[in-house]
């Protein structure tokens, strides 16, 4: 079927019958994302291929179901509020020279602006990817990205240029891992 919501009705039968109504809700097990302006893309939910992809981060990321991959291809992507990666893969395709989160509230060193990403899953993974410009206010963690009670992995990536603007109780500029289950890998901090 077609991703959407579906209305489900769900009946047993026997000594005391029960009807249960649900909302369903079906999306794509790959989502892409490509740089606005890439010739032939026309970006169409679920954004199921290189195609019909995503050319806003935060379209895609709301679009992806749990247990999804979302492929990022390479460009500037700006985040506009703060997502936090559950059970999600976001995997630059080309690798963090080449792809790109960043801010899109504000500037590194100035008091308003989001973290650029959190993660809060124990599979959630971010790969290949840079991540700049975040900045997290009043006393937050994680300017950058924020790895969260639940975990998540950050891997093959660049986090440079991100902020906390909180006094003395903020910490963590580039990345903040608040879980025994957070793992940074092979990945650059710098300039925080």
């Amino acid at each position: 079927g077609r991703a959407g919501y579906y209305d489900v009705r769900l009946e047993s039968q026997g000594a005391d019958p029960v009807v249960k109504k649900e909302l369903l809700r079906v999306g794509a097990h790959t989502n892409y994302l490509v740089a606005a302006g890439t010739v032939g893309v026309i970006p169409t939910p679920p954004y199921a291929d290189w195609a019909t992809a995503a050319t806003n981060v935060d379209d895609v990321l709301d679009a992806a179901m749990n247990g999804a991959t979302v492929l990022v291809g390479p460009g500037t992507y700006y985040t506009r509020k703060n997502h936090v990666i559950g059970d999600l893969r976001v995997i630059g395709v080309e690798g963090a020279g080449e792809t790109v989160f960043a801010n899109g509230q504000g500037s590194g060193s100035g008091t308003t602006g989001y973290r650029v990403l959190s993660l809060n899953h124990p599979q959630a993974l971010l790969r290949g990817v840079t991540c700049r410009g975040g900045v997290e206010r009043g006393g937050a963690e994680g300017g950058g990205v924020l790895i969260n009670t639940l975990g998540g992995m950050v891997e093959d990536c660049v986090v440079c240029d991100n902020s906390v603007n909180g006094g003395s109780v903020s910490k963590g500029a580039g990345i903040a891992c608040l879980s025994t289950k957070g793992v940074i890998r092979r990945s650059i901090i710098c300039g925080n």
